[in-house]
C-alpha cells in the first residue's frame, strides 16, 4: 500500500463531501420512516446552494408527487423539512435568512437578555432591522444605544445562510 519514489502522489489525496452528502449522511444516521427519510433527502437534493428552502411547501408536494408517481401532501413535506432543519449546520432548510437566523440563537443554548431581545428583535421587528431604523428599534425593545449595539453585535456574529460561499468552494477534506 505504499507508493513508490516515481508513482507517489503530488498532492494530497481529498475527499471532498458537499453540504448535501453530509446532510444526506446525517439522515442515515436519524432512526425515521422510510417516507420521512425518501422525503428528507429530496429536500436536501432542492435546497439552493446557501442551504436554503427558497421554494413553497406546495410546490415542493407537486414537484415530488410528479417524481415519485404519487400524491405527496404538504404535511409530509412540512414534516422532512423539520427533520432536514435538525441537521447540522444549525439553519439549514431554512425558508428566509430571518428564520436561519432565528434557529442560531435558539440554539445557542443561553438564554439571557441579549440572546432573547434578539430573538424579540428578529421575531416582531426584522423589517425595521433590515431598513436600519435603529431609533425605532430601541423604542420598540425598550433598551438604550448601548444595550442595541450589544444585540446588534450579536445578530452580526451569526452566520445569515447556513452554507457560506467560503465553504461551497473549501468543501471539506479528508486524507
Amino acid at each position: 500500500n505504499y507508493f513508490d519514489s516515481e508513482t507517489a502522489p503530488i498532492s494530497a489525496i481529498v475527499n471532498v463531501v458537499t453540504f448535501k452528502e453530509e446532510a444526506k449522511q446525517q439522515l442515515h444516521l436519524l432512526k425515521i420512516s422510510r417516507e420521512d427519510l425518501a422525503t428528507a433527502e429530496y429536500i436536501v437534493d432542492i435546497l439552493n446552494a446557501n442551504g436554503l428552502m427558497d421554494k413553497a411547501l406546495d410546490e415542493v408536494a407537486d414537484d415530488m408527487s410528479f417524481h415519485f408517481k404519487k400524491i405527496i401532501e404538504t404535511d409530509t413535506i412540512s414534516r422532512g423539512l423539520k427533520i432536514v432543519q435538525s441537521l447540522e449546520p444549525v439553519g439549514l432548510g431554512a425558508v428566509s435568512i430571518k428564520e436561519c437566523l432565528l434557529m442560531q440563537l435558539h440554539s445557542v443554548g443561553i438564554k439571557n437578555v441579549e440572546v432573547e431581545q434578539a430573538i424579540r428583535l428578529l421575531q416582531n421587528h426584522y423589517e425595521d432591522l433590515t431598513q436600519r431604523k435603529f431609533e425605532k428599534l430601541q423604542h420598540a425593545l425598550k433598551i438604550d444605544d448601548k444595550e442595541l449595539k450589544k444585540v446588534l453585535s450579536l445578530i452580526g456574529a451569526l452566520n445569515f445562510y447556513p452554507v457560506s460561499e467560503t465553504n461551497q468552494h473549501d468543501p471539506k477534506q479528508t486524507i
